[in-house]
């Protein structure tokens, strides 16, 4: 099985970093497991929380413009019952919508993890 670190990731995609410190992405933890995120909030938390045995971290794919897909995973990384998320990465090109960018940066100053 794959695994790779979140800045790995970051490296060869060429991505840039939205949120989160480059701390907190150094440290992160090996990830094994890739998930794409275009289905509705509930099918993709289901698959997400079914990865929870694994005691793996995850990242996961999905469009910016799922705003609904966004904020689920900013919540689900911060609640117990779903596996650490270690990066959320936005793929399909467009920008997150300014409204939704604020409230992830309010999100995560509360989560010191996350902090922008």
């Amino acid at each position: 099985m794959l695994h790779s670190q979140v800045e790995d990731i970051i490296s060869a995609l060429g991505a840039d970093i939205l949120f989160g410190t480059h701390d907190a992405i150094a440290n992160s933890k090996e990830s094994s497991h890739f998930v794409a995120a275009m289905q509705q909030l509930s099918d993709a938390l289901a698959h997400i929380k079914s990865l929870k045995e694994t005691e793996e971290s995850i990242v996961v794919v999905t469009d910016p413009a799922r705003p609904d897909i966004l904020l689920g995973l900013i919540d689900a990384h911060q609640s117990s019952l779903y596996p650490n998320v270690s990066a959320i990465i936005l793929a399909g090109g467009g920008q997150i919508q300014p409204d939704i960018e604020l409230l992830i940066k309010v999100v995560c100053v509360k989560d010191h993890k996350m902090m922008p």
